[in-house]
Order: structure tokens, then C-alpha cells, then sequence
């Protein structure tokens, strides 16, 4: 019942290169979502860390491998090719797609190339819009029903600076599953989206030296980053059926960091 749709070619040596590596990345990912939710009739969670293992592959390619590739794939500017119809035809039923289009650089407005930020809009929205219209399309076709979840960014509400081309992309991603849910409602397709803070994922380990992860992860409304089970406890509750009634919603799991700066101890004081 789960579509990993970014890998398109189980035989890819790559694939089952780091295979055994993904389980051990998601394995602690599947154990926490069998203790939040441990009782949903005997349902298999196992395919829910091929889901995470998919997106982490996915950052992997498109960070520390080669974005070309990444943006070679669904994240390009092109429709579906008969690769990804042929991935469809072997997943057969699909009731769930988890979808993590991300690409990101950051650097300022003033010095940003222009072809990086259409790679960033390609590999951050159009990716989005191109896997989730074949699900879509496939799931209204076997006769609707299924869940679709987007993984956004803070970044979508928060115009944070030298990721011009990010903020942009994810405020699209956001207001794109709003669009499909309204288009989707007849055929009881849930799509949502979640909007994580910021997460200690190897990623950010590359951007930012340890030190400045552990001060500024201090300072945060929680007091520290988000951790990555606690995103894969929101998408199992998006992709249950606890959340059937709830569609369009863009869902921030950050710690409160929108509202950082926004404590009566961060604010001036009137006079008394």
C-alpha cells in the first residue's frame, strides 16, 4: 500500500549499495512509530521505514551525490517517462504517497544564480507537482480514496534569509497540496502537508559547525532542534485513518520557532 516513487529502478546498484545502511538509519524511526501508535489492527508499520529510508535516499542523492541526477529525475521540468509508469505498474495498489521534494543552497538574494534557483523550484515544487499528479491520477482511477502528504519547511511562512529561492519554493509546495485538496475532495483524497522546524538531520550537520547547532539549538522556543522521528510521528498520524476527516492543512512540527522572538521576555516593555 506504499509507493516509494523516487526510486525508479530497484535494480539500481546505488539502491542496494546503502540499503543495509537506510535500515539502520529508519530503524529507529519505525520503532517509534510503533510505540506512539501500537495498535492499529494488526496493520504492517514495516513499509512506513521504506518511506523513510525513500526520503533519506532522496537527500542523500540530491545533497552529497549529484544534484544533477536528483533533478534528472521526478524533480525536473518534464512529465512522467515510461520509467515511472513502469515503477507504478510494479507498486500496483498505491494508498499512500510521502512525498520530500527539497534541493537548497543557501546564499544571498543579491549574489543567487538564476539557474540555481530554477534547479531549486524544479528539484522543491515541480517535483512535487509532477509525482503527486501520477498518484493523484492513479488513485482517482482505482477508484479514489489514499493519502498524500507533502513534507514542506518553516521556510514556506518564514521569508528567513539567503534561502530566497527555498522560501519560495516551499511557500508554492504549500499553497500546490491546498489547490489538489480542493480538486481532490469528490474523490476522498486526503492531501496535507507537514512543515518541520529546524531538524537535526545530517544536512544541517554539513551547513553549520557542531558548536553553532548546540548554542543556537538552545535558544529555540523548545530548546533544541526537532529530531527526525519526531516529522515521521506526524506523517503515520497524517496517513492513518485517525486523520480522514482532515485535508488542506499545512502542519508545523518546529518546537514553536515561528514565534521565536515572540515572548513576553523578547519583547520590549511599555512604560509602566
Amino acid at each position: 500500500w506504499l509507493y516509494a516513487f523516487n526510486i525508479v529502478n530497484p535494480g539500481n546498484p546505488f539502491v542496494d549499495s546503502v540499503g543495509r545502511f537506510l535500515w539502520q538509519m529508519t530503524e529507529p524511526v519505525y520503532r517509534r512509530i510503533r510505540r506512539v501508535l501500537p495498535d492499529l489492527g494488526g496493520i504492517d508499520l514495516s513499509p512506513l521505514v521504506v518511506l523513510f529510508a525513500i526520503m533519506f535516499l532522496q537527500y542523500l542523492i540530491a545533497v552529497y551525490i549529484n544534484p544533477a541526477i536528483y533533478s534528472a529525475g521526478m524533480s525536473g521540468s518534464r512529465p512522467a517517462v515510461p520509467t515511472d509508469y513502469a515503477a507504478l505498474e510494479a507498486a500496483g495498489r498505491i494508498d499512500i504517497l510521502l512525498s520530500n521534494p527539497a534541493f537548497s543552497r543557501k546564499i544571498g538574494f543579491l549574489d543567487f544564480d538564476p539557474d540555481l534557483f530554477d534547479k531549486t523550484l524544479q528539484g522543491t515544487l515541480t517535483g512535487g507537482f509532477h509525482v503527486g499528479q501520477l498518484v493523484s491520477r492513479h488513485m482517482v482511477e482505482r477508484g479514489g480514496g489514499g493519502k498524500i502528504v507533502f513534507i514542506s519547511s518553516v521556510h514556506g511562512e518564514m521569508p528567513l534569509a539567503s534561502a530566497n529561492a527555498y522560501n519560495a519554493a516551499k511557500a508554492g509546495l504549500n499553497h500546490l497540496a491546498r489547490s489538489m485538496s480542493v480538486e481532490l475532495l469528490p474523490h476522498h483524497i486526503n492531501v496535507n502537508v507537514i512543515a518541520p522546524g529546524w531538524i537535526d538531520t545530517p544536512g544541517e550537520h554539513e551547513f553549520f559547525p557542531e558548536e553553532t547547532i548546540a548554542v543556537e539549538g538552545a535558544k529555540l522556543p523548545w530548546g533544541r532542534l526537532g529530531r527526525p522521528d519526531e516529522i515521521g510521528s506526524a506523517a503515520a498520524f497524517l496517513c492513518s485513518s485517525a486523520a480522514d476527516y482532515i485535508t488542506g492543512v499545512v502542519l508545523p512540527v518546529d518546537g514553536g520557532i515561528r514565534f521565536k522572538g515572540c515572548a513576553a521576555s523578547e519583547i520590549a516593555k511599555p512604560k509602566d
